[in-house]
């Protein structure tokens, strides 16, 4: 759904540009990430509540409001580029917006591809301006690589199984 994709755009931008001054200024480390994770764990939690009072009130809970479009937005920048960490984030937003589970799933991998690879050019800039340790490495990239063949059972094997598994089903296991 490229509208609520396009929607959350900007805002995500927001946060990978505060996600990069945080690991410049502060850098790659518990003490950073610490408090982003607790943000991060109570938005999802936030996010969880939504879900379920939505079960119960319907379509009137449907995070669409400018500012709540804004603050997932920028946390899952925020979060995706500290800590790689906007997964359950955007898993919980995508399900509370009551996407089919085709569309949910188109959603967030254009998400995720969007925003991965936006981040590879941050990461490298960071790499270059920071003396600590480099984000990229052969061995990181190494181990990529040998994943490739997993990835694409994993890819394969989903798409089986997403046509198996009910709406409902769907929802209750990306909860969970």
């Amino acid at each position: 759904r490229w509208d609520k994709l396009t929607q959350l755009m900007p805002w995500v931008l927001g946060g990978m540009e505060l996600g990069a001054l945080v690991l410049f200024g502060l850098g790659d480390s518990a003490r950073t990430k610490s408090p982003i994770n607790l943000t991060i764990g109570v938005l999802v939690l936030l996010m969880i509540v939504v879900f379920a009072a939505r079960i119960k009130y319907g379509n009137a809970l449907v995070p669409t409001s400018r500012p709540v479009m804004a603050g997932i937005g920028v946390a899952a920048g925020l979060s995706t580029t500290v800590s790689n960490a906007a997964g359950p984030l955007m898993s919980i937003y995508t399900t509370s917006l009551g996407l089919s589970k085709d569309a949910f799933m188109g959603t967030t991998a254009w998400y995720f591809l969007i925003f991965n690879s936006t981040k590879i050019p941050i990461y490298l800039l960071l790499d270059a301006l920071t003396t600590g340790p480099s984000i990229f490495t052969a061995r990181g990239l190494t181990f990529s690589l040998m994943m490739l063949p997993i990835v694409l059972i994993g890819v394969f094997l989903g798409r089986v199984l997403l046509n198996r598994v009910s709406q409902r089903a769907f929802n209750w296991i990306t909860i969970i």
